[in-house]
């Protein structure tokens, strides 16, 4: 069990697995994000989650690689294609 997480509180550990993909999961219930680099948590912080209902449960995959657009998770963002 993880000791419950003070407001601006994290853990950050990212020398637990030092390559590979991330994984990010907000818990609302835990008030908290958690940060995986293949499937090994390497931190974590609080957070507010604020606003009327569930976050629900949605999954964002950002990869390797572009088609040249602008990013709609990060429109300042443009990456090369290929």
């Amino acid at each position: 069990m993880l000791r419950p997480l003070a407001k601006n509180d994290y853990d950050w550990h990212p020398e637990r697995s030092d390559s590979g993909p991330i994984t990010m999961v907000v818990s609302a219930a835990d008030q908290a994000v958690y940060v995986y680099r293949n499937g090994n948590a390497i931190g974590r912080a609080a957070v507010e989650v604020a606003g009327i209902g569930s976050l629900g449960e949605h999954v964002f995959a950002l990869l390797e690689g572009s088609t040249g657009r602008l990013s709609t998770l990060a429109p300042a963002a443009r990456r090369a294609a290929g």
